[in-house]
């Protein structure tokens, strides 16, 4: 039988091997975007002559700054267990496992807002300013006939969702960091 101590140890792995995968998951669906916005500016801009295509863009922004940013905050949600709630635990444990946790650690804390800030910025160029200038290069469609016409005006609105959500993210993660219980910082 496992002691209440092993299944919180266990907890704590299996919660940073998670946020390990949603780092790798999150910058894999940052370079596909990445890759797929080349491969629209090379047809747009190429032999085809058809900047229309770059109208697509907002769209794969949206559906990139969700899944970005769902990483981000659950990655945020998993240290904030760590933190707090298997910190207490490992506390209180008989006798106390007490040890330094990064999610809690004075290093961390050092650079947390820094990092979030910096990650933010980074979401915002790489995801919005392709999507920006996709709606620049066709800016003329605004007055166009239908279906392109309705097409700028769904890309806006996807651009505006996106950095919607990534400002969300960006505050959700913020705010975890700004609440959470740094007392791990000097108990060692």
């Amino acid at each position: 039988m496992n002691s209440k101590g092993e299944t919180a140890r266990q907890s704590y792995i299996a919660a940073r091997n998670e946020i390990l995968l949603r780092m790798k998951l999150r910058d894999q669906m940052l370079l596909f975007y990445l890759a797929a916005i080349g491969t629209l500016l090379g047809i747009a801009l190429g032999t085809s002559n058809s900047p229309e295509i770059l109208l697509v863009i907002p769209l794969i922004a949206l559906g990139t700054s969700i899944i970005v940013s769902q990483h981000n905050v659950v990655m945020a949600v998993l240290g904030q267990f760590c933190a707090e709630e298997l910190g207490r635990f490992f506390k209180n444990l008989d006798p106390s496992e007490n040890s330094p946790q990064w999610d809690n650690s004075k290093t961390y804390k050092s650079f947390s807002a820094n990092s979030t800030n910096l990650r933010s910025l980074s979401h915002i160029t790489i995801i919005l300013v392709p999507s920006f200038l996709a709606l620049m290069i066709n800016w003329k469609h605004i007055n166009s006939p239908f279906p392109l016409n309705l097409i700028w005006y769904i890309g806006v609105a996807c651009f505006i969702f996106s950095f919607v959500i990534i400002l969300k993210s960006h505050t959700a993660r913020s705010n975890f960091f700004q609440n959470r219980d740094w007392s791990g910082e000097s108990t060692y």
